[in-house]
């Protein structure tokens, strides 16, 4: 780990065969098959930690964004199968992995939501609670926020 924080490989499930070098400012490392959200081109994109990155023959190293999952999202074993699998097949490491999770954890351009205590206690997902709801709903419909407002009442 440098000042800069720690270098990170990410595997972004895109058609090229190689993995993406990023900056993480964090004091440990994820393990592989963590998500992450990284700047690419002029989005932002869901991508895999695939382990330790290098800084060599790099002139700048883009931020991480955010660390999507306090554990791996694919755990060790099936982030090994999926290694092998796309060596084996020569498939980009990205794409692989992009089919053995949910599509649901792949896509960058939703918002989720997740119930937390009123203490803001972490929800289920380790969302942060900011309030009864564990979200603020500023900018939701009416109809997101009675859905909101039953399914708090059913949590408890």
């Amino acid at each position: 780990m440098s000042d800069r924080g720690v270098l990170v490989d990410v595997a972004i499930p895109l058609p090229v065969d190689r993995l993406f070098t990023y900056r993480l400012d964090a004091s440990r490392v994820p393990e592989p098959g963590t998500r992450v959200l990284v700047p690419f081109r002029r989005r932002e994109r869901i991508g895999w930690v695939a382990g330790p990155g290098s800084d060599q023959g790099l002139s700048t190293v883009r931020p991480v964004l955010d660390v999507l999952d306090d554990e791996p999202s694919v755990p060790g074993e099936l982030f090994s199968v999926c290694r092998w699998a796309a060596s084996y097949y020569l498939a980009p490491l990205g794409l692989t992995l992009r089919t053995a999770v949910p599509s649901v954890l792949c896509d960058a351009s939703r918002d989720y939501v997740s119930l937390a205590s009123e203490t803001g206690e972490k929800g289920a997902d380790g969302g942060e609670g900011t309030g009864h709801l564990g979200v603020e709903p500023d900018g939701a419909t009416s109809r997101e926020r009675r859905l909101l407002e039953r399914l708090a009442a059913r949590e408890g």
